[in-house]
């Protein structure tokens, strides 16, 4: 009998303010055209880093689990915590030494350190740094619409959360492996706010 791929999808969405960095994502799960449930796609990893689920659940939780381990251990041996670049450059790492049996997970990651930083890392371990927002997910090409045709460098945490959820409801009526409530979080120096819209 010859394994069949299911197809899955979701999405997320970061935008990078002035001092804050949003990440929001949608709840819905799914197995090939099916709903399969709901699952919270937003992890905190100490008080200053928030990365997303996406892609395969078990390995977006593996990944987590070992990244959340990571950067406790990286607080323990220097008396700080795990800087945002450093935190990226660690899974990225992490995914190129897997490229061949990769992990079905290519996250957003979202911090402050000595400011705001958006970075999404592709399941090989390829980073991007983002200057203003970044999307992914099966959703992603909708909600992507929405951001370019209201982002702005001067934008507030209230018009962030906002700009999130009007992306994210675009990718909702459109793709199918899209749906559910949405979570935000919002990081500043202050920590992370974590709502569901």
């Amino acid at each position: 009998m010859e394994a069949k791929i299911l197809k899955t999808g979701t999405t997320n969405v970061g935008i990078l303010g002035k001092d804050f960095v949003v990440l929001a994502a949608e709840r819905q799960a799914t197995s090939g055209g099916l709903v399969a449930g709901y699952e919270k796609k937003l992890a905190r990893i100490e008080n200053h880093i928030v990365m997303t689920k996406v892609g395969a659940v078990g390995d977006s939780d593996v990944v987590i689990r070992f990244m959340e381990g990571v950067a406790r251990r990286w607080r323990i041996d220097n008396g700080r915590p795990i800087p945002v670049r450093a935190f990226t450059t660690f899974l990225s790492n992490i995914f190129n030494a897997n490229r061949w049996f990769p992990y079905f997970t290519a996250p957003l990651i979202g911090g402050y350190y000595n400011g705001p930083e958006l970075y999404s890392v592709d399941a090989i371990g390829g980073v991007l740094k983002a200057e203003d927002f970044v999307v992914i997910g099966s959703g992603g090409s909708l909600a992507v619409a929405v951001l370019e045709d209201a982002y702005s460098k001067d934008i507030t945490p209230e018009e962030a959360i906002d700009l999130a959820r009007r992306a994210i409801t675009a990718s909702r009526k459109r793709d199918v492996y899209s749906g559910g409530p949405i979570d935000v979080a919002v990081v500043t120096k202050k920590g992370i706010e974590e709502k569901t819209l």
